[in-house]
């Protein structure tokens, strides 16, 4: 999401992808931003409105950020010196980090939702000790609890489905999440935008 993918007049917001899965059969994509998902927005906006508005290079940068804060003894220059011989040997054995890119991709989505996931539901015993010092099978056993655990984008989109669906009816959770059974005239597909604005003022 980028800003100059956003229509921000009215009391609800207009998102329209670059790109969705689709564009080659013509049709268009727009997700409707309510109160809620504006509030989360407006919070990300910029001034060049072609930079993405969520970034795994920004929130990597962040967590950093806030791991530093959160330190109870200072950062020495000794540490310094630890983090950047690590970082070395890790270079000269090839084992490259890969570096955070400015926008998410389906991967990195994922991935971004499974450590929020660990991060609320951590298991009562086995998170708190460092992965290193883990069993083979206390690693399994936590590998486990994180599976049974963790929600997927599919999972999440579902939920909002049911939703959708239960509060708004079936029309509109088909428009809202972009699912479509057949071509609608321009009349049909208005009158089917606005059910989604309607939903997304509520909801959203």
């Amino acid at each position: 999401m980028r800003g100059r993918d956003l229509v921000t007049t009215g009391l609800v917001w207009e998102y329209h992808p670059d790109s969705h899965k689709t564009e080659h059969l013509g049709k268009r994509r727009v997700i409707m931003l309510g109160p809620r998902a504006q509030a989360i927005v407006k919070e990300r906006l910029q001034t060049d409105t072609g930079a993405f508005l969520f970034s795994p290079r920004e929130s990597t940068a962040e967590n950093l950020a806030e791991r530093r804060r959160a330190r109870k003894t200072p950062l020495w220059a000794s540490h310094e010196a630890e983090i950047e011989r690590k970082r070395a040997a890790r270079k000269e054995e090839g084992k490259f980090p890969r570096a955070p890119r400015d926008r998410y991709d389906v991967a990195s989505y994922r991935r971004a939702i499974h450590r929020a996931c660990d991060r609320a539901f951590p298991h009562p015993e086995l998170s708190k000790i460092p992965p290193k010092d883990l069993t083979d099978d206390q690693r399994a056993e936590l590998e486990a609890w994180r599976k049974a655990h963790r929600f997927s984008p599919n999972r999440l989109r579902h939920s909002a489905a049911t939703k959708l669906r239960r509060e708004m009816g079936l029309d509109v959770a088909r428009v809202v999440l972009g699912h479509s059974d057949a071509d609608t005239t321009t009349i049909y597909a208005e009158r089917d935008l606005d059910a989604a604005r309607r939903a997304m003022e509520k909801l959203g």
